[in-house]
């Protein structure tokens, strides 16, 4: 089988496309932060917080992005929730947060995903609490 040379450029191309977002430098994704999204909660002893569920909106986080090292906080603590995550490229970002509810109890959340050229974040998160619940989901979040 011949490959064309239009046809080898472009396998190249998406190649390398590829390669450089792997590797590119990411976004300033200092801002306002509000994320969304959906999930699954399962293994629940609570039955009212087992199946679908939507996350968020949240409130507004204002988080700070030292682009020096990648990390990502909280610019002001807020009471009951912590924050912690890097962002070392565009095609890998990821944050944590712990909250406490005073009816739900304890809930800590895991993101991954990666920020688009508008600085919009998308990916999957994992999530245990409340109680003995696991969840597994989407997230968008937006930074302004």
């Amino acid at each position: 089988m011949s490959v064309s040379r239009a046809s080898l450029f472009a396998l190249l191309t998406c190649s390398a496309c590829a390669q450089i977002a792997a590797t590119s430098p990411v976004f300033d994704l200092s801002g306002i932060w509000q994320i969304n999204g959906s999930g699954t909660r399962s293994d629940c002893a609570e039955r009212v917080y087992q199946g679908t569920f939507v996350l968020g909106p949240s409130q507004p986080l204002r988080i700070h992005h030292d682009r020096s090292n990648g990390q990502l906080a909280l610019v002001e603590a807020i009471d009951g929730f912590g924050f912690a995550g890097s962002a070392l490229s565009a095609s890998s970002v990821e944050f944590s947060t712990q909250e406490e509810d005073p009816q739900a109890g304890k809930v800590s959340y895991r993101f991954a995903g990666r920020a688009d050229y508008l600085e919009q974040l998308s990916g999957t998160f994992s999530a245990d609490g409340p109680g003995s619940c696991t969840a597994t989901g989407l997230f968008s979040a937006s930074v302004d």
